[in-house]
């Protein structure tokens, strides 16, 4: 069963995904943009230590790479959906898991660096950060759910065909099975009868045949 019936303001989680796929389109083309906007400024003149230059560096080349496979992961999202293949809604899943934790890492290693210049712009941007986040979470979970809805739907077909008439009504499923497994007892029942039969035959042969043996022996003459 799916986590929600129903995403964001949509009442089908079809279209709760495909506007998931265009908001996240739009979010990790900008989030590209900034960060590559915050690595140039950060090779050309950074004030900052050897080891604080490394470390921020590393998250923007990071932010940078799963903001851009999150691109194609989205078209791949916007496709699954309207395909109906939810295959491809995992790569989507996975990509935006992995910004989440690491957006999350990033703004905890900005508070431990930065924690001396606190000032209310931080903690306005915290705040929207964390909300952006749990938004973010929560489109995974729409995902996620829609993910399942499709899962089901293709066990479902899948069953259609390898039983078409079981499942035609949903009631006579169950009939339909034992049915089939009664008929295969009897046919194993008819076999070993069969073959009993067949056993007893040649048994009760080779008995006619020793009995005048019998009487041969005891009346020699």
């Amino acid at each position: 069963m799916p986590i929600l019936q129903s995403c964001c303001c949509f009442k089908s989680l079809k279209k709760g995904s495909i506007a998931t796929g265009i908001y996240t389109s739009i979010y990790y083309t900008l989030n590209v943009i900034q960060a590559s906007y915050e690595e140039t400024g950060l090779l050309n003149n950074s004030p900052l230590r050897f080891n604080q230059f490394t470390a921020s560096a590393t998250f923007l080349i990071l932010i940078f790479a799963i903001s851009s496979s999150g691109i194609v992961a989205s078209l791949l999202l916007l496709f699954g959906v309207f395909k109906n293949a939810e295959y491809f809604l995992i790569p989507w899943i996975l990509n935006m898991i992995a910004y989440t934790i690491l957006d999350a890492t990033y703004i905890f290693y900005g508070l431990l660096v930065h924690a001396l210049k606190w000032s209310p712009s931080v903690a306005v941007l915290l705040i929207l950060d964390f909300f952006l986040n749990s938004f973010n979470f929560y489109t995974v979970l729409c995902v996620i759910s829609h993910y399942q809805q499709l899962k089901a739907q293709s066990s479902r077909n899948a069953l259609n065909i390898a039983f078409p008439k079981a499942s035609a009504s949903p009631s006579l499923r169950i009939p339909c099975l034992k049915q089939k497994f009664e008929c295969e007892r009897q046919k194993k029942t008819v076999k070993f009868s069969e073959k009993s039969l067949e056993n007893g035959a040649k048994g009760e042969i080779r008995r006619h045949d020793t009995i005048p043996l019998i009487k041969l022996q005891q009346n020699p003459q």
